[in-house]
Order: C-alpha cells, then structure tokens, then sequence
C-alpha cells in the first residue's frame, strides 16, 4: 500500500510513487462522448491540420507532424470539443485521487496533435509550466511505437543488484513502455520525462496531448 497522509504504516509502503491516470474513452461513451465515429472525426481534425499546415509540416517535424510548434488552433476546431470536456473531467478525478488541496481546478494550457509516419520519433523531453501533461491516442496502427515514460530515479540507480526486486515492485525499472492504443487516455505529472519510440510501420499513429495547468476555483470562494 502507499504511505498514508498520517506517515509511514507498519508493513510493506511505497514512497515516492508516481501517480499516472488510465481512462479509456470507448469504455463509457456516453460520458466521454467520444465513440467511434467521433473518433475518426478527431482524426480527421488532426489530418485537416496537417494539409492546411503545410508550410510548417515541410520541414518542422522530420517524418510526421505536429501542431505544437506552429500554433495551429486545433482546440478550437468543434471536433475537438467533446474530447477537451472528457479529458478535464478525468483530470478532475485523478486531482481528486491524489488528493490535490481543495479550491483548485485543471485547466487546459495546451491541446495539441501528432501524426508519426514511419521513421518518426520524439526525443525524451518534460513540459515546463504545467502540472499535468498527458496523451490521448486516435489511430495506432499495429505495431505503432510506444509511449516510453523514464523513471524520475533512472539517474540515481547504481550498478547493483536491482533486478532481484523485480518481481516485487516497478522502482528499479529505468522506463516503462506504454503501448499506444485508440481511445486510451494517459495522464501523469508534467515533471516525469517522457519519449516517443521510432515509429518502425508504415501506419500512422495519430495522437493529442495536452498540458494541464491548475488554477483556482471562484466556486470553491478561494481567494
């Protein structure tokens, strides 16, 4: 179990975890709104972005694109409305998990689309300014890469033994390989240092990320 609020438990506790949200849009489409077909639109928002775009997609994103870069207003596209509301709600309720101090609300700060095409990749890389980060997979094509998150000790671990504890628990892993799937919504802490694999088919992987900033809430009487 995780330590407790009031310290360290007797038994076995994990200290220092790092936190990370699953949700799955598909699962309950009736609260995410998004299904199938919505799906595909958000695809196709992001491919719409992509030829309008071109002049950024020429030479700004070697083997794929991205609209982090040139600032195309993806967010504001009516495809991309349900999934902003969806990811917010779930931002809600990881922030509710992990008990973040009441009067404080997420905020999208940035909403942004990829297509990897075969031989694309991004380097590992953190997102400054932001409390939340996280990915929501459209198309992955089979065999896409993989979401690749570093572990905050990989620069800390020494050439010793760790592989005894394996079995027992993930601290020892320098990454974890998360395997892009559609509709998988991921969350984690913006300061956990994250890549993207080579893409090595010729499918695309199509995804939207976003950062999540907290304010405080008017509701709440939070001055």
């Amino acid at each position: 179990m995780l330590a407790s609020a009031r310290g360290i438990e007797p038994g076995l506790n994990g200290l220092f975890p790092t936190l990370l949200w699953r949700a799955d849009a598909f699962s309950d489409s009736a609260v995410s709104g998004i299904d199938a077909s919505a799906n595909a639109a958000l695809a196709q928002a992001i491919r719409d972005a992509c030829r309008l775009d071109q002049d950024f997609t020429a030479g700004g994103y070697p083997n794929g694109y991205t609209t982090y870069a040139s600032n195309y207003p993806l967010g504001d596209d009516p495809r991309c409305a349900a999934l902003r509301s969806w990811i917010l709600k779930e931002a809600e309720a990881y922030l509710r998990q992990v008990r973040v101090l009441a009067g404080w609300r997420p905020v999208l700060s940035s909403f942004f689309g990829t297509v990897g095409k075969r031989w694309s990749q991004h380097a590992a890389h953190r997102h400054e300014n932001s409390e939340i980060s996280g990915v929501y997979h459209v198309e992955a094509a089979a065999g896409s890469a993989a979401l690749i998150l570093h572990s905050p000790l990989e620069p800390l671990m020494m050439a010793s033994r760790h592989e005894l504890f394996k079995a027992a628990s993930r601290w020892t892993e320098a990454e974890q390989v998360m395997q892009p799937r559609a509709g998988q919504l991921l969350l984690f802490p913006s300061w956990l240092e994250h890549a993207v694999a080579v893409q090595q088919v010729d499918g695309e992987r199509v995804a939207i990320s976003v950062n999540i900033v907290l304010t405080r809430s008017a509701s709440e009487g939070v001055p």
